[in-house]
């Protein structure tokens, strides 16, 4: 069912063309390397990565895992096999992760393109579908986060599916349409939404038959999907085997399908496809303007009608099945509309392709002009060069190199002090960014010292510093504004942490503030000690408590010379002068 233009020649002005998508192409591609440089892990990542780096880790437990999960998505292919297999490559290097997401992306550019040919558009119309598809922001959004590589793997699959199951109804190959069960199994294995796919697939199937008169079209295109139908069917007994059991009342999801809420979803996720209301409007305009244009010609009208009006309905039932089950989530995102960007590109391209038939030869190199400008500003190119230029949240490539340089001087579970608060440290708002994309800090820092099993805290630097944080194995990192880490040497420490905790009024604190001064190497703790507390104590009593205080304090450390400066710091115990003393000395 390839076009016309099969075995033709291109022209001048279609070569031109071609040259003007690659060097966009070559432009994008070149940001996208250049972000897979500079991004980093965040958020879901480092449960994953946890989770992949374990001892214990077990493919048949990550693909049947019916000793229960820690979370209800079961996506085996697009989350534990992409990061065990991305991890054992290439570690915490996180560059190696995304250009797995890059490839993926470009081959469902390459897919797209083989798909608008064969459902026979011309190829410049077809350079057109995979441009777009490879460029749309949501994918040039969200291939920076590796947690959502899932994503883009089950687009992918989408649209190789329908791809290998339209060729296989040109070339009335049964063998073909048997082969897109594969990647249709990929893809339900990446993301459950893949589940609609079948209907999609009976819609195209119903837009090729009807292009040729035939008997029983609504019947073989039921046949045709039978085999998908059959692995849809034991996936969804699979996955009720398999989540069962498990806890879905999460506040992120919801159960909101009504005719109002579906509305909604649609054109909210169309609006993050398109990049706002603006954009969309614009793009409507020029649509309708398109047609009104085509529909002038009696040919033109035609085609609107008998090629495009056909594939429009059948991506747009491609569109509405494929948000629908996102209604389960009650949050809207921009990863969603991943799945809405081949059937957007084939929507616009069928328009595409209805304007170049409609174009005489002498508007023809026109009309590729104002397709190849109208393509390179659907090219969300100040999104790219934004990302690039701003530091976003990579910062734990920096607490990384930070961790790691420090790891021999990290105690085995210890206690990882975070502190901000101050001047030229990070607010309360930075540190809930923090801890957000560490995924609530434990498990970000559990990847980058995974033999400590450590425990994090976080510590606001205008309270006053307690005991709990100054305990022997508490160490402390600063988090400056840029979200940055570094271990403070003894100085900046003694300034943040240990002078506050002196001017506090809890003994306990200050006995913590003399232990960690022993454990930073400080001489001279006793001579400190005894003068710190006569200056608090305002009788014997208050001195005498406040160096027991100390001396427990340093005698709880696992040292001998910890409990020897204890022994000197604690006060002796003075044994009373009674009367019977005196008495015995009497000379009466």
């Amino acid at each position: 069912m390839y076009s016309d233009d099969e075995n033709q020649t291109p022209s001048g002005a279609e070569l031109a063309y071609y040259l003007a998508l690659i060097g966009m192409l070559g432009v994008v591609g070149f940001y996208c390397v250049e972000l897979a440089r500079l991004e980093y892990f965040g958020i879901d990542d480092w449960w994953l990565l946890h989770e992949v780096r374990q001892p214990g880790f077990s493919w048949t437990e990550s693909f049947l895992p019916f000793e229960g999960r820690r979370h209800w998505a079961f996506r085996p292919i697009g989350e534990q096999a992409f990061y065990r297999i991305a991890y054992q490559a290439f570690g915490l290097e996180a560059s190696g992760y995304f250009s797995f997401s890059i490839l993926i992306a470009c081959l469902t550019g390459w897919v797209a393109f083989g798909l608008a040919r064969s459902l026979g558009m011309l190829r410049p119309s077809a350079w057109a579908v995979g441009v777009l598809a490879i460029t749309a922001l949501p994918t040039l959004s969200t291939m920076w986060n590796a947690c959502l590589f899932t994503h883009i793997l089950a687009q992918f699959c989408m649209a190789l599916t329908l791809w290998v199951f339209i060729e296989g109804i040109r070339r009335n190959s049964s063998l073909w349409i048997a082969f897109s069960t594969i990647p249709f199994a990929i893809g339900l294995l990446s993301y459950e939404a893949t589940l609609v796919l079948p209907a999609v697939m009976i819609a195209f199937s119903l837009v090729i038959d009807l292009k040729t008169p035939k008997s029983n079209v609504v019947q073989r295109s039921l046949l045709r999907v039978f085999p998908h139908a059959l692995v849809a069917t034991f996936y969804v007994l699979l996955r009720l085997a398999l989540v069962r059991s498990q806890d879905t009342t999460v506040s992120m999801y919801s159960s909101n399908f009504d005719a109002v809420s579906i509305a909604i979803r649609i054109y909210v996720q169309i609006l993050e496809l398109t990049d706002g209301s603006g954009r969309l409007a614009l793009l409507l305009a020029i649509t309708g303007l398109v047609c009104v244009w085509i529909g002038r010609d009696l040919k033109g009208r035609r085609n609107l009608f008998e090629r495009c009006l056909p594939i429009w309905l059948a991506c747009a039932l491609w569109i509405v099945l494929i948000l629908i089950p996102m209604l389960a989530f009650s949050i809207f995102a921009v990863r969603f509309s991943i799945f809405i960007e081949v059937p957007a590109a084939l929507a616009i391209g069928v328009l595409i392709d209805a304007a170049l038939r409609r174009a005489s030869a002498p508007q023809r190199k026109y009309t590729l002009i104002t397709i190849g400008i109208l393509v390179g500003l659907a090219i969300p190119w100040a999104n790219l060069i934004n990302r690039a230029h701003h530091e976003g949240d990579r910062f734990p490539r920096q607490i990384r190199s930070a961790v790691e340089a420090h790891n021999e001087n990290i105690p085995e579970r210890a206690q990882l002090i975070l502190l901000y608060g101050t001047e030229g440290l990070s607010t309360d708002i930075d540190m809930d960014r923090f801890r957000r994309v560490s995924y609530g800090y434990t498990l970000m820092f559990w990847n980058f010292a995974p033999d400590k099993n450590l425990d994090i805290k976080t510590h606001d630097l205008r309270s006053a510093p307690t005991a709990e944080i100054l305990c022997e194995k508490c160490i402390h990192m600063t988090i400056d504004d840029h979200l940055y880490g570094s271990f403070p040497d003894r100085q900046r420490l003694d300034t943040l942490l240990l002078k506050p905790g002196l001017e506090s009024d809890d003994p306990d604190a200050w006995a913590a503030v003399f232990a960690k001064r022993f454990d930073l190497g400080e001489t001279e703790i006793v001579t400190r000690a005894k003068s710190f507390c006569r200056k608090k104590g305002q009788d014997r009593e208050a001195v005498n408590l406040c160096r027991k205080k100390i001396a427990g304090r340093l005698r709880s450390r696992n040292s001998q010379e910890a409990r020897r400066l204890s022994r000197q710091i604690r006060p002796a115990n003075r044994k009373p002068t009674g009367g019977r003393g005196k008495e015995a000395t009497s000379l009466f």
